[in-house]
């Protein structure tokens, strides 16, 4: 397996601290306050541009309750493709006007979270007036020609309504969104009933082109699976997983992907990026296909797949080399009794 010398993405959580509190908060954002330290943040993002690392994405909490966070976009926006992940509510017109004045070569893009097309589908789970907060923000950024996209979570309550989310995200002019589906991780805990299961997540994936088609925008699912769709283009598209991603959070823990937070591999405190990734045995494992188990064994699909989506398996089933949960592949081996899980 060809492994990237470096990282092409590397994502960092900056902070903790958030002014809203969602019910299904992977980072129970808000709970606590932890942030990276400006000098550290600053010579993370300096480690990762020398070592060849070209796409940033930060998150939190929420982003822009950091200190400081203008100038620190403004000092690495013309070293990385830095995208945004934020609830809006920072996003007025004075912050949309700023973030227009620093944007060069759409270098810059926001990601602003928007679950329904309606305060009740938005609000459901996010709390009353954040659809408000984030329409306001899209408008905003939308006004001063910031690139914005929206990032939407999919759960049994409002799937039956991602059409109409398409519909009206088509009459704001939005061009990208990206598909998460819900996570029972941090306080989703609770929430379990709300997830997906393996049909509503691929009957998503077996309409997304069509979808795009239909509404002229990009619809992201960031799924290992969706080669097996019949309107993909059947080229397998692996797991981020300890191939082209790193993830640090806002105590410095470095971690391969959002849904294995708590799978350290190291600390930016004590570790360079470079070491962690040539010297982590957990790397080198989530890169070894030959550790996959269950059906992704002897699945014809194990090295362009290399087991679907790592973390969704880590977390759904304890285990990073079972197969992915929602692998029909896997589904139909087991029920054929062919395979255990």
């Amino acid at each position: 397996m060809f492994v990237p010398r470096f990282p092409v993405q590397l994502g960092i959580n900056i902070t903790s601290r958030c002014n809203l509190k969602c019910d299904y908060c992977i980072v129970c954002g808000g709970d606590n306050h932890i942030e990276l330290p400006n000098s550290c943040l600053h010579s993370i993002l300096n480690e990762a541009y020398e070592q060849g690392i070209r796409e940033v994405t930060i998150s939190g909490g929420e982003p822009f309750l950091y200190p400081n966070f203008l100038q620190i976009i403004e000092s690495f926006l013309d070293k990385f493709k830095l995208s945004i992940l934020t609830n809006g509510s920072c996003i007025n017109e004075k912050m949309a006007r700023s973030l227009s004045n620093l944007n060069r070569i759409n270098y810059l893009s926001i990601q602003v979270s928007l679950d329904g097309a309606t305060p009740s589908k938005h609000d459901f789970f996010r709390g009353k007036g954040t659809y408000d907060i984030a329409i306001n923000a899209i408008t905003n950024l939308k006004k001063y020609n910031v690139l914005v996209g929206v990032n939407t979570v999919i759960h049994k309550d409002n799937i039956n309504y991602f059409h109409d989310l398409l519909t009206f995200l088509k009459s704001m002019d939005i061009k990208l969104v990206k598909v998460l589906p819900l996570i029972s991780m941090g306080r989703a805990r609770k929430l379990k009933n709300y997830i997906l299961d393996k049909q509503e997540w691929w009957n998503l994936m077996e309409n997304r082109k069509s979808f795009e088609k239909e509404f002229k925008m990009f619809i992201l699912m960031d799924s290992p699976l969706e080669f097996l769709v019949g309107s993909s283009n059947n080229i397998p598209s692996p797991c981020m997983a300890g191939y082209l991603y790193l993830g640090i959070a806002p105590n410095g823990d470095v971690f391969p992907c959002p849904f294995m937070m708590d799978v350290t591999l190291g600390n930016i405190n004590n570790d360079t990026l470079a070491d962690i990734w040539t010297s982590s045995t957990i790397l080198a494992d989530l890169r070894n296909i030959n550790l996959l188990g269950g059906s992704c064994a002897t699945c014809r699909f194990k090295e362009g797949c290399r087991g679907g989506c790592r973390g969704l398996s880590y977390f759904l089933r304890d285990n990073y080399f079972c197969p992915d949960p929602y692998c029909p592949i896997a589904d139909k081996m087991i029920s054929e009794g062919r395979l255990d899980r």
